[in-house]
């Protein structure tokens, strides 16, 4: 049986290999190393069972789908690359990747009028106006400079393209 950190120099280099990004191989040690934990470091008789219930412990923290194929990959990458067992991983499906964010509520248009008959100043129902109108994100109305707005006396506030 290969000790801990033999294990851990074979990863190590096999990532040199594969030249991943930085964060990607960062991401892929962490979970060699958690997983050498769950299994206390008997890697030999690891089987797809363990890699299984390793991820669907995962899953019961509540982590997201994405991060569980995350896991998924670096195991992958592991067992089929670094110990050259591919057969671990491969009754092990991946998650499917749900979005589970609502979508979020559009206000109608007699809602947004009232909202600017509501604002007072007129500097802030030009800036509110503004942003219904091009659909500005919020990084991009806080990064907004009164240069970036062009207007004529007649027509609406038009943002300069920021780019």
């Amino acid at each position: 049986m290969r000790r801990y950190s033999e294990l851990l120099e074979a990863v190590e280099r096999d990532l040199v290999l594969r030249d991943l990004q930085p964060t990607t191989a960062d991401h892929y040690r962490r979970v060699v190393q958690q997983f050498l934990h769950f299994v206390d470091g008997d890697v030999a008789g690891a089987t797809s069972d363990h890699a299984r219930d390793f991820l669907l412990r995962l899953r019961e923290w509540g982590r997201s789908s994405s991060l569980i194929n995350a896991y998924h990959a670096a195991l992958t990458f592991w067992f089929s690359t670094t110990l050259a067992r591919p057969d671990v991983m491969a009754t092990v499906p991946r998650c499917k990747n749900r979005r589970h964010t609502a979508l979020p509520t559009v206000p109608t248009v007699e809602e947004v009028g009232r909202i600017f008959a509501a604002t007072a100043d007129p500097f802030f129902r030009t800036l509110f106006q503004t942003i219904y109108e091009t659909g500005l994100r919020s990084t991009e109305v806080r990064n907004l400079l009164a240069d970036n707005v062009w207007t004529r006396s007649t027509e609406v506030p038009s943002v300069v393209p920021l780019m």
